[in-house]
């Protein structure tokens, strides 16, 4: 009965491996047998056949190919020596590796024995057809042959694509080299690994070894860069999908690699009468998707589980395998080992939302930034956000920041007052010419200083709003206030004299805020009302304004005047 494998492990094969030569008797040894070769239910004494990999690439994570086989009858010992050979008989048969030799005990279990895919000089094999003989002496003796062909797999591209209507988009950075550039992650493919200008090829680099994985880019300001210029061939950029879609990637096959002496060479299949197909998979399913009769350089479209059903980041590493079956089978046979591909998922409510008219890289889709900042925000304060709502009370509520774990104010900004150092709530990011919002320097680090006023806030906050497929923002334009207990964003609390001139100067000669449903709720990052049922006195209990009714006892315009402010709508603003 077959049971579990006895593998012999790295050290045991590593103390014996590339050691004397292989005696001319077992180098004769000329018994071939297929692969697949099945556990033997009436053993006779000797060496039997389990199975050996038809196809393999030991470049792939884990792609060492098993060689198992039986040795009967138990408790009998056995000298085994295990090498391969290229080539057959009647032509030149050359030697490529040994890969054991050592004394080993019959068993009701099968052995195993890996072969690196590498030859005796330590240098991977190249594509094409090779037979790794095992050889057995002792009371009893056999001889096998399995055959094995080698070959590259690899992916060079990936490219996310809609599964449903348009359901995916672009990411944007606002950096470049120093400089404020807009770049939208590319559309053909956000994964890419492939030769450099000079370098052999793309699956391996030039000494033979594979091309590792690129990771995720990190950085949220700034593309991948190479100098001055942005990087073409080897980047791996965050994608972005609509909440709960289910992503599709079309992936690139290589088809080109090197040999240990920087050789260029072809990924050695197509095979004549053995079929490949690739599978796709990740920690949460399968992938779906048809992708048999492989051939280099081949796009083959798969479709992932779904992503969750909110406005969030996920990570999601596909593993993309091999599977191999012999023409006139219905049996797919796995190719040892897989590459695996990392992936940044961000999900937004529904299409991002831009102002009339709006043109430029800038609208290409989320910034990674703002997607980024919601959900760190989201994760801060444990806010979910499953719906607008939810998003809106995430934004603003971290963009204000100062509680829990966020110590500041997005960026680090502080309202514009003299008494926090300010010149008296200019403005210093919106640029009322236009209507347009300089974001990229808020976003940079507070480029344009430390400070900011209500409209500042106000419209960066909206168009965040908007990217991030929250509906109907706008900015709401409020006349002259008489200010009750306020909590200027950056500023150390509440205050019954923001500007430190004493009443009756406590208030506004006009504010900015924003709302998604005309301003029947407004939403404000700029200032917090006291919610204490007092709040002509301090201290105050934070009131947070997202969503928050403009009329009524708990409303906006109750809590934050003394005197009923008036209100006008304005459209969502222009970025820069």
């Amino acid at each position: 009965m077959r049971t579990k494998h006895r593998n012999l492990g790295a050290a045991g094969r590593g103390a014996l491996r590339r050691a004397a030569p292989i005696p001319a008797l077992l180098l004769t040894a000329t018994l071939a047998l297929a692969a697949g070769g099945q556990s033997r239910t009436s053993p006779q004494p000797g060496l039997a056949a389990d199975h050996c990999p038809r196809v393999a690439d030991p470049k792939l994570a884990g792609g060492e190919i098993p060689i198992r086989f039986w040795l009967f009858p138990p408790g009998e010992v056995f000298h085994v020596a295990v090498w391969v050979t290229r080539g057959a008989a009647p032509g030149p048969v050359r030697f490529v590796d040994h890969v054991w030799a050592g004394d080993l005990t019959g068993s009701s279990s099968a052995i195993t024995i890996p072969w690196d895919g590498k030859d005796f000089q330590a240098r991977f094999v190249t594509p094409g057809d090779y037979e790794i003989h095992v050889a057995a002496t002792g009371a009893s003796a056999g001889t096998l042959v399995y055959p094995v062909r080698i070959v590259r797999l690899g992916i060079r591209e990936v490219e996310a694509l809609s599964s449903a209507g348009l359901n995916e988009w672009q990411m944007v950075y606002f950096r470049k080299a120093g400089t404020y550039a807009f770049y939208a992650t590319p559309a053909v493919a956000e994964y890419v690994n492939r030769a450099a200008p000079g370098e052999v090829a793309d699956l391996d680099r030039d000494d033979g070894a594979p091309r590792p994985a690129v990771p995720v880019h990190p950085a949220t300001d700034e593309p991948v860069m190479e100098g001055a210029s942005y990087e073409v061939d080897t980047y791996n950029y965050p994608l972005c999908y609509l909440r709960g879609a289910a992503p599709r990637f079309e992936a690139t096959l290589g088809s080109t690699a090197t040999s240990g002496g920087g050789v260029p060479l072809a990924a050695g299949y197509p095979l004549a009468g053995i079929e490949l197909r690739m599978l796709a998979g990740d920690d949460t399913g399968a992938w779906t998707g048809t992708a048999e009769g492989i051939v280099p350089g081949g796009s083959y479209a798969f479709t992932g589980p779904p992503l969750p059903d909110r406005a969030t980041r996920v990570e999601r590493t596909v593993r993309w395998s091999w599977q191999y079956r012999e023409t006139g089978s219905t049996d797919w046979l796995d190719v040892p080992g897989a590459l695996e591909t990392a992936h940044r998922f961000y999900t937004i409510l529904g299409t991002p939302v831009w102002t009339a008219g709006a043109s430029g890289t800038q609208y290409a889709g989320p910034w990674v930034e703002v997607a980024e900042y919601l959900h760190s925000f989201a994760t801060a304060l444990a806010i979910d956000p499953a719906d607008e709502a939810g998003v809106v009370k995430a934004l603003i509520r971290g963009y204000f920041g100062q509680e829990g774990p966020l110590a500041t104010a997005i960026e680090g900004v502080i309202y514009d007052t003299y008494t926090m150092g300010g010149d008296g709530g200019a403005n210093h990011y919106y640029l009322w010419s236009g209507n347009r919002t300089r974001l990229s320097r808020l976003l940079d680090n507070h480029a344009n200083g430390v400070y900011v006023n209500c409209s500042d806030v106000a419209s960066s906050s909206s168009v965040m709003l908007g990217m991030l497929g929250v509906p109907g923002v706008q900015m709401v334009y409020i006349g002259d206030m008489d200010l009750r207990a306020i909590w200027g964003i950056g500023c150390p609390g509440y205050t019954l004299d923001l500007w430190g001139w004493g009443p009756p100067y406590h208030g506004f000669s006009y504010h900015h805020i924003v709302t998604r449903d005309a301003a029947v709720h407004v939403s404000d990052a700029c200032l917090w009302v006291d919610e204490d049922g007092d709040p002509d006195t301090l201290p105050g209990v934070p009131g947070y304004n997202c969503d928050r009714l403009w009329s009524g006892p708990n409303g906006y315009s109750e809590l934050s005047a003394t005197n009923n402010p008036t209100k006008s709508l304005d459209p969502l603003p222009g970025i820069l």
